[in-house]
């Protein structure tokens, strides 16, 4: 390699350092933007299953948690944000089966409803799978909600459900990139 190639790669390779290195400052600050915009000064934390989950959501949300008869649907918290116009919730499901298939059962709930919009896609959380849902969803007074699920397998029979859900008056592009601060707080314990 004589000295003007091996200039050239030197560059080329100092130019993708500086990429990349800008894109992980670039994606923090949106972040950061996001939650501002959207008056969330600071997220708390909230633990599941013993201490063995842990998740982090808007200080400025209500948050209840909620029990459930039965062993299905093992933890529940609750948050609304009135300012947002978005509900939710975060859920620990009892459940053997893999993620397509509860995506699947899931939507078949759903179908009795008037959705539209109706797309699944595949993301990664920690170098994990996590099933993303997105949809539209009308209630009975014609009110529609942007709603987005999101699924992860929590060892053999758990798997963790966290839905988030917008009146469509209220719907900003920017809460998407929320959603995936909440999701991307998410740690799990063995």
């Amino acid at each position: 390699m004589n000295k003007k190639q091996f200039g050239i790669t030197l560059i080329l390779v100092l130019l993708m350092i500086i990429l990349v290195t800008g894109e992980n400052m670039f994606t923090g600050n949106i972040k950061k933007v996001a939650l501002t915009n959207n008056n969330i000064e600071g997220l708390s934390t909230y633990t599941a299953l013993d201490g063995l989950l842990t998740y982090k959501l808007p200080d400025s949300w209500d948050v209840e948690e909620k029990k459930y008869p039965g062993n299905y649907i093992i933890y529940d918290n609750s948050f609304i944000s009135d300012t947002m116009g978005l509900w939710g919730y975060v859920q620990i499901l009892n459940s053997n089966d893999d993620l397509d298939k509860m995506v699947e059962k899931e939507k078949e709930l759903i179908s009795k409803n008037d959705i539209s919009d109706y797309l699944v896609s595949d993301e990664s959380l920690n170098d994990e799978l996590v099933k993303k849902v997105v949809f539209k969803e009308k209630n009975q007074k014609g009110i529609t909600y942007f709603n987005t699920v999101y699924y992860k397998k929590l060892g053999e029979n758990k798997i963790i459900k966290v839905l988030f859900s917008a009146s469509e008056s209220k719907q900003k592009e920017d809460y998407s990139i929320i959603y995936k601060a909440i999701i991307d707080s998410i740690e799990h314990g063995e």
